[in-house]
C-alpha cells in the first residue's frame, strides 16, 4: 500500500535501471507480463535465518517403528518430537517387516561395560534395534547420532577421544552385559566406524553382517576369549546330567568351569575340566553332574583362559521330570502363542517367558484344566528373534519347555 514504508537506498542510477521485477503467478493461469519501478530508489531489505540444525534425541526410551523392506534406506526419527536416532540401509532383499529402533539407556556421561577400568566405559546413550524378522547374517549399513553433550560427557569422564570410538555390538542389550556379567548381552562385536557430523552432532557408521540387537559406542577394549565354541548341550543320563561341548579352536585356553542354576538366574561353580590350551583342531568335553537335586537344572560354561579373561557359553537345560503335559502352539511362533494343557489337575497356573540367559520377560496367571488353552499375547516389537523358556508353574510342579521366536 501506498502508506506502508520500507528502508531504501539510491545508487545513483537512472531510471532506465529497474528497481526490481515482479509478476503475478498462480497455478491456473500462463506467466504474465511483468510489472517494475524504475524511481532509482531501491529497498534496502535483508533476511536472517539462523539454522538450528537437526536436533538428535537424547530421551530415554525414544523410539520409532518403521518397514525396513528389501533395500530400503530409512531415517528413524523419535516419535514425540521428530528428532532424529539412527539410519538404517537394508543392503540386502532380506525383508525385516516392521523395525523398531528404541533408545534403551540415556545420559550425558558413561557406563560400565564389561569391566570396571573407567576408561572402558561407553558412553551412556544406547540403542536396540528389533526387526520383526531378524537375518543373522544381514548387511546392514547403521549410522546412529550422539550430541555434543553426550560424547563430550563420555570424553571428559573416561578421558577417551572421540576419534579413538568404536561401536560395539552384541545380540542382547548393552545394558545386558555388565563387569559381574561380562557375558550377559552374548558374543560382543567392536568395530572401528566412520565418524562423521551433523552440525555439532557425530554420526558413526558402520556396516554390520550379523543382523540387529544392542548398539552402543565407546572404546571398550573388550578382549574375547580365544574359543570357538561349536556347541554346548546338556541331557539327562540315569539320572545324571550329562553336559557335552566341543571346539573348533583354542588359544590360550586355561579351563571351563561348569556353572549350575535352579533358576537361571543366580549361578554357582560346581567344577572345573582343563582346556586344550592350544587347538586348531576340534575338541570334545563332558562333565557329569551326579548332584542332581532338583526337577529343573541349569548349565554355563565359564570359558577363561591364561590371563583370566572369561566369558559365558549359552544356557543348556537338564530337567528329571518327564515331559512338559502341555502343548504350546504354534511353535516357533511370531506374536500370539497358546497353550494346551494335558492331562494336568485343575486348579491355578502361572507362565513364565525367560530369555535363554533365565531372565524373565513375561508373566501371566490364568486357571488351567485338561484341554484348555491359555493364551499370550506378545508386542511384535518387544521379542527379538531366537530361543526361549516357557516356564508353567502349577499345583502339579514347574515344567519348562523351549519356544522359538520367529
Amino acid at each position: 500500500g501506498t502508506t506502508d514504508n520500507a528502508a531504501a537506498y539510491v545508487d545513483g542510477s537512472g531510471s532506465s535501471n529497474y528497481n526490481y521485477i515482479f509478476s503475478s503467478v498462480n497455478c491456473s493461469s500462463a506467466f504474465g507480463a511483468t510489472s517494475g519501478y524504475n524511481d532509482g530508489v531501491k529497498p534496502d531489505i535483508k533476511f536472517i535465518y539462523a539454522d538450528q540444525g537437526t536436533i538428535v534425541q537424547s530421551a530415554f526410551n525414544s523410539s520409532q517403528s518403521q518397514y525396513l523392506g528389501p533395500n530400503a534406506d530409512l531415517y528413524f526419527y523419535d516419535q514425540a518430537s521428530g528428532e532424529l536416532m539412527a539410519r538404517i540401509q537394508n543392503l540386502t532383499s532380506f525383508d525385516y517387516g516392521c523395525t523398531q529402533v528404541v533408545i534403551d539407556r540415556a545420559g550425558t556421561n558413561a557406563s560400565p561395560f564389561w569391566t570396571t577400568n573407567i576408561p572402558n566405559y561407553l558412553l551412556d546413550k544406547t540403542f536396540h534395534v528389533l526387526p520383526t524378522t531378524n537375518n543373522a547374517s544381514g548387511s546392514n549399513t547403521v549410522t546412529l547420532y550422539y550430541t555434543q553433550a553426550e560424547v563430550n560427557g563420555w570424553q571428559t569422564f573416561t578421558g577417551q577421544s572421540l576419534s579413538n570410538i568404536q561401536l560395539v555390538k552384541v545380540p542382547g542389550q548393552i545394558s545386558q552385559t555388565t563387569p559381574s556379567d561380562p557375558g550377559g548381552g552374548g558374543a560382543v562385536t567392536q568395530v572401528n566406524p566412520t565418524i562423521g557430523s551433523l552440525g555439532t552432532n557425530t554420526a558413526l557408521t558402520y556396516t554390520f553382517t550379523n543382523g540387529f540387537s544392542g548398539f552402543g559406542a565407546g572404546v571398550p577394549g573388550f578382549s574375547p576369549l580365544p574359543i570357538t565354541l561349536l556347541q554346548f548341550n546338556g541331557r539327562l543320563d540315569n539320572n545324571n546330567a550329562v553336559l557335552t561341548w566341543s571346539t573348533s579352536s583354542e588359544q590360550n585356553s586355561k579351563t571351563f568351569e561348569i556353572d549350575r542354576s535352579f533358576d537361571g538366574s543366580v549361578f554357582l561353580p560346581i567344577g572345573n575340566t582343563a582346556a586344550a590350551g592350544n587347538s586348531t583342531s576340534t575338541r570334545n568335553y563332558t562333565f557329569t553332574d551326579a548332584s542332581l537335586t532338583r526337577d529343573t537344572n541349569y548349565y554355563r560354561l565359564k570359558e577363561i583362559d591364561l590371563d583370566d579373561h572369561f566369558t559365558y557359553s549359552n544356557i543348556a537345560l537338564v530337567t528329571t521330570r518327564a515331559a512338559p503335559s502341555f502343548t504350546v502352539l504354534p511353535n516357533p511362533f511370531t506374536t500370539d502363542l497358546d497353550i494346551v494343557f494335558g492331562q494336568v489337575q485343575t486348579g491355578p497356573v502361572e507362565v513364565r517367558l525367560l530369555d535363554i540367559a533365565g531372565r524373565e520377560l513375561l508373566r501371566q496367571s490364568g486357571v488351567q484344566s485338561p484341554g484348555s488353552r491359555l493364551h499370550i499375547a506378545l508386542s511384535p516389537a518387544s521379542l527379538s528373534a531366537g530361543i526361549y523358556l516357557l516356564e508353567i508353574s502349577s499345583a502339579g510342579g514347574i515344567q519348562v519347555q523351549k519356544v522359538l521366536k520367529k
